[in-house]
């Protein structure tokens, strides 16, 4: 199995919210990756065991936007999911930076 970086969004596999780290890419991980509660740093496929044994490839899940009242951490690991720069900001200053490459991702024109 290959390992993964990933940013927790909540509390989740004992890691704190906010926690980044680096770890095997094994089910429990995947599944915290599909329900949200962890998000990949990395953009690249990665590999895993299925319950077979076998290898497969898998796609790094879409990053989840935290609703509004979520934690600092929450809304710098999302910002960090998208590519947003946050440092030093305050959660409400992430929060319209998130909106504003929203806009900008969204812009007809491009």
């Amino acid at each position: 199995m290959s390992e993964v970086t990933v940013s927790a969004v909540q509390p989740v596999l004992g890691l704190d919210e906010g926690s980044v780290v680096t770890i095997e890419c094994t089910r429990r991980v995947q599944a915290a990756v599909d329900a949200g509660a962890l998000v990949l740093v990395d953009a690249e496929t990665t590999e895993m065991q299925n319950d077979r044994g076998e290898v497969v490839r898998v796609e790094p899940a879409v990053p989840v936007r935290p609703v509004e009242s979520a934690s600092k951490a929450a809304w710098s690991a999302y910002a960090d999911a998208i590519g947003v720069d946050h440092d030093g900001l305050t959660k409400d200053q992430i929060i319209a930076a998130v909106a504003a490459d929203d806009l900008l991702d969204s812009d007809p024109e491009d």
